[in-house]
């Protein structure tokens, strides 16, 4: 059987945006919380991380650094799983902070709308979106923060549609790319980056 085509792409984070380099394409994409656990995957190849333990690492807003990744991988290089469900999902400080740069926004994109500036209002928006979810997944009905344990299962789903969000946006601009991501992460409980005929080298900046 014929080996599939090789894709081969350039990755690195600038400020708030995914870069992808490939045939002299520049791919950005925006902020969401899919584009870091993309980059956390790829960063890990062939390695399983539990879909809670991802949620949480880029909940810690940390999700580059080296010395979480050795203090918390076993000599297989993997995140050992569950090892934050018995924890709060988020702190009152941080849920504080959150609603208030929600309104922010929401006045933001008021204004935008306003302005008739279409690049702000997408920015925006996407930001909006990203902020409801965030409090929708760490608020429960009463609107009390949960812990970990409370939601597994919606947290592996959220992890889900994020990182295919993520992957959609790329596939407006280079479907092929899309399409071999697509084919090298394995979504679930368990998450990893396998890549088959996929070769991302990843940079510190451009």
């Amino acid at each position: 059987m014929q080996r599939n085509k090789e894709v081969v792409a350039s990755l690195w984070l600038d400020s708030n945006k995914l870069c992808f380099v490939r045939r002299n394409l520049r791919i950005e994409v925006r902020y969401g919380f899919g584009m870091q656990y993309l980059l956390e995957l790829i960063r890990r190849p062939w390695n399983s991380i539990s879909a809670v333990d991802l949620y949480y690492l880029e909940e810690l807003g940390d999700s580059f650094g080296e010395q979480k990744h050795q203090a918390q991988s076993n000599q297989a290089g993997r995140i050992s799983p569950g090892i934050f469900s018995a924890i709060p999902m988020c702190d009152q400080q941080t849920l504080e902070e959150v609603k208030k740069r929600l309104e922010a926004v929401l006045i933001a994109l008021t204004e935008a709308n306003d302005n008739n500036d279409l690049s702000r209002c997408e920015e925006l928006s996407n930001e909006k979106e990203a902020l409801l979810i965030y409090l929708q997944e760490v608020l429960n009905h009463r609107q009390r923060i949960r812990n970990f344990a409370d939601n597994q299962s919606h947290i592996v789903d959220s992890v889900r549609k994020a990182l295919l969000r993520c992957i959609n946006q790329i596939s407006s601009s280079d479907p092929e790319l899309a399409e071999a991501l697509r084919g090298s992460i394995r979504m679930g409980k368990e998450l990893s980056y396998q890549p088959d005929g996929l070769r991302i080298t990843l940079r510190s900046k451009e």
